[in-house]
């Protein structure tokens, strides 16, 4: 057995190659708010051809060669970018800084996939690394063949999701029914291989912090019932973190002065959306979200109870354009998103080499194209113009440094590309990149009516003063899990679990 010190040591040298991408990418836009002229053109130069690729990608519209140019040059700006801020990396973890940065009574569970190939004599296997607030040395969980554990996942996550206005879909698939797999056996299956090596580490803490790798970002771990029956999320609370740095470096708070306000979109117009058609899908219509009309209303109705002094804008029906939404972003505090979100999968083998190496090198650089957030279109013939998709790429070079708060109503918001020590390239992802200090989304499509009922009994007992972020959005899962037994004698997880926290949780 290693000693201690060890595995501390062991444990630092991962925390700190994992989440560097997104470390790097976060330290970058902190520097954007204090731009010159020069490099204030250089970032306008950037969205605008950030915004020509997703476009192009998003809409098939663009030959591979131009593609690729457009790429390129995108690259390229974004590296003379970090050389002319100076950018000199991150800051390292230290394991004694993150002990004590841990809020008393909490305790950190960090996911890790070893290895990058998964061969007979030499199989990945996955682990979880333990730490409690104030602790000297953290705890190693060994949970055995990754094979296994992602097996266990996918049964467990097709036999309880539902959907936003389309029924029937399960995490990363875009057609097809929901496979039939029996709720108890799979949650049992995956409560014996993921949960039990960590019970009596986690212990009762009542605070939880979840840094996860790969597959294992798509599981909600509030989900999950204990050997009592319970739910997981009656017993702890889970704050989701892209990377353990941002423990040790919390987001401030917005200053005081700081005028409230709400930047919300619902009631899209999808009759004047484009046809998405991301590269390996085919292309899709988006079918009417008819509570999110009243969902953005309440939301104000809310907003303006509690902040009297503080502005909303609400961007509705054809109105909720792209080009409108990236507008209102900047200095907006609370961004309140309720439409369809999107993630389309990378393309099979067969299909990727077919899609020539161009569209191969897109997908694995600008992973970020393939999830979004869905509104109505704008102009899309002219340079420049609105393709109705905010892609994740886009979204993490937006202007977000006053925002305390966006919440992402949408369906498969926190799902993204799969990077092995990076967790999910997601839309997510994308809007803690762009300085969110908290981002609120969701795993799988969540029914219409259920996302509603959500989000204002969070949105209540958040404005209510009384509590934070990560307890109000708990609240809400608990008061719907409630519900749902008293009226349906069953939990109905699929109804409020999809929704999870990441970020500042206070």
């Amino acid at each position: 057995m290693a000693s201690p010190a060890r595995v501390d040591a062991t444990y630092v040298t991962l925390a700190n190659w994992k989440g560097q991408v997104f470390r790097a990418a976060v330290a970058t836009r902190k520097q954007l708010a204090k731009l010159d002229a020069n490099q204030r053109t250089l970032v306008e130069n950037l969205r605008a051809l950030q915004s020509r690729l997703s476009r192009g990608y998003t809409l098939g519209t663009t030959d591979e060669t131009t593609l690729q140019r457009v790429a390129e040059q995108r690259l390229a700006l974004e590296e003379q970018l970090r050389r002319s801020l100076g950018f000199t990396g991150t800051d390292w973890v230290d394991l004694d800084e993150l002990s004590t940065a841990l809020p008393a009574g909490s305790v950190l569970v960090d996911f890790y996939l070893h290895g990058r190939s998964d061969t007979p004599d030499r199989p990945l296997r996955a682990s979880a690394w333990v730490l409690h607030a104030g602790a000297k040395h953290v705890e190693h969980v060994d949970l055995g063949p990754v094979l296994a554990l992602r097996e266990r996942v996918r049964m467990f996550l097709a036999s309880i999701v539902t959907s936003r206005g389309d029924t029937g879909r399960s995490p990363g698939r875009p057609t097809g029914r929901r496979p039939r797999v029996r709720p108890a056996h799979a949650a049992a299956g995956l409560r014996q291989a993921l949960w039990n090596p960590l019970r009596e580490k986690v212990g009762d803490a009542k605070l939880v912090f979840v840094s996860p790798d790969v597959f294992l970002a798509q599981v909600p771990l509030e989900i999950l019932t204990d050997d009592d029956g319970r739910f997981l999320i009656e017993k702890h609370g889970f704050v989701y973190v892209q990377d353990v740095g941002e423990i040790t470096h919390r987001h401030t708070r917005p200053a005081a002065a700081v005028t409230p306000r709400l930047l919300a979109v619902g009631a899209v117009d999808y009759s004047v959306s484009v046809r998405d058609k991301t590269r390996g899908s085919a292309p899709r219509q988006w079918p009417p979200l008819p509570e999110t009309g009243p969902e953005v209303d309440g939301v104000a109705r809310l907003f303006r109870q509690r902040f009297t002094g503080g502005t909303a804008k609400l961007l509705r029906g054809a109105d909720a354009t792209e080009t409108a939404l990236k507008a209102a972003l900047p200095g907006a505090t609370v961004v309140h998103l309720a439409t369809h979100g999107f993630f389309a999968p990378s393309p099979d083998p067969a299909a990727a080499r077919s899609a020539g190496a161009s569209a191969r090198v897109l997908d694995e650089r600008f992973p970020g194209l393939r999830a979004g957030v869905v509104l109505a279109a704008g102009d899309s013939t002219r340079p420049g113009g609105d393709d109705g998709v905010l892609t994740a790429e886009e979204a993490a070079w937006a202007e977000l440094g006053a925002c305390d708060l966006v919440v992402l109503s949408a369906c498969e918001s926190g799902l993204g590309e799969a990077r092995h020590n990076e967790g999910l390239m997601s839309v997510r992802r994308a809007f803690l990149e762009a300085g969110a200090r908290t981002v609120v989304s969701s795993l799988w499509q969540v029914g219409d009516d259920s996302a509603k009922e959500l989000m204002l009994e969070f949105y209540k007992r958040l404005w209510s003063g009384r509590v934070g972020k990560l307890e109000a959005l708990r609240g809400a899962q608990l008061a719907l899990l409630k519900r749902n037994r008293n009226a349906h004698r069953d939990a109905r997880p699929r109804t409020w679990g999809a929704f999870v926290l990441s970020g500042d949780w206070r």
